[in-house]
């Protein structure tokens, strides 16, 4: 009697367990027949696929505009030349394969990129706010007009990515690679780069005003109409740079390479050159 009243009770509190879980947990339902037109025809535009496991998955080119992906499981998926529009707040991207993906206007707050291979993807539009992207890959990426601040970058590679209009002021950006990055009209004033790469990166009408670029390599970079005001770049390299037009009052340009850089009607008044 005792022996099954034991048992009654170990039953009873492993429902009421399980009941506690399940009210605590988030519960989603995906369509199957969303999955089975995803899977089939590759278009699953407006489906329901919260909750649905498609970790591994090659996902390459699908379009998923207006779908709904809560909960969705997209670990390791292959996300490339994919389209949507929809909300991944918070969402870990970490081990997804993205490149060339469309993710124009949609929202990312928090999504979590470490790591990960987006090179070519279009973020024009997208919420951005506290994503994630160390030690990603985003060359080629279209990040223009983007408020970048509170969004980590550390040791992301940035090669040949279009940054125009973003605003990155008073970012460390140290490890960061932008070789060839197109930053021009980018709002990067008291930045720190230091010995960091910017060689043939477009600089036009980038405000840099107090930014630390100090042995960063600038050699041939496009910095015309620029404001350098107050800027370190000692032991910087800006061999056959164009700086033309720009502000340099008060920059420290001492030890920097200046070989066969272009300086046309360039304010340098005041700028510490040493000895």
């Amino acid at each position: 009697m005792i022996k099954r009243f034991l048992t009654w009770s170990a039953i009873l509190a492993l429902v009421i367990v399980s009941c506690f879980s399940l009210s605590t947990s988030p519960s989603y339902a995906y369509s199957q027949s969303d999955l089975d037109r995803l899977l089939k025809t590759r278009d699953c535009r407006e489906c329901d696929l919260a909750g649905v496991d498609l970790s591994d998955a090659n996902l390459s080119g699908v379009d998923l505009t207006g779908a709904n992906l809560s909960g969705a499981n997209l670990s390791g998926a292959d996300l490339s030349s994919l389209n949507t529009d929809r909300y991944f707040s918070d969402y870990n991207f970490t081990g997804t394969k993205i490149d060339n993906a469309n993710f124009e206007g949609a929202n990312l707050t928090g999504a979590n990129f470490t790591g990960d291979r987006l090179t070519g993807t279009d973020f024009r539009g997208a919420k951005l706010p506290g994503a994630d992207f160390t030690d990603a890959k985003l060359a080629g990426a279209d990040l223009r007009y983007i408020d970048l601040r509170g969004v980590k970058l550390s040791g992301a590679i940035l090669t040949g990515a279009s940054l125009d209009h973003v605003n990155l002021a008073g970012y460390d950006l140290t490890g960061v690679i932008l070789s060839n990055a197109h930053l021009s009209f980018a709002d990067l004033t008291g930045i720190i780069l230091i010995e960091g790469t910017l060689q043939d990166a477009d600089l036009t009408y980038t405000e840099l005003q107090g930014a630390n670029l100090e042995g960063t390599n600038l050699s041939g970079a496009s910095i015309t109409t620029a404001n350098l005001e107050k800027a370190i770049l000692r032991n910087a390299d800006l061999e056959k740079a164009d700086i033309s037009f720009s502000n340099l009052i008060g920059a420290d340009i001492r030890g920097a390479n200046l070989q066969g850089i272009i300086y046309t009607r360039s304010e340098l008044v005041g700028t510490i050159r040493g000895d």
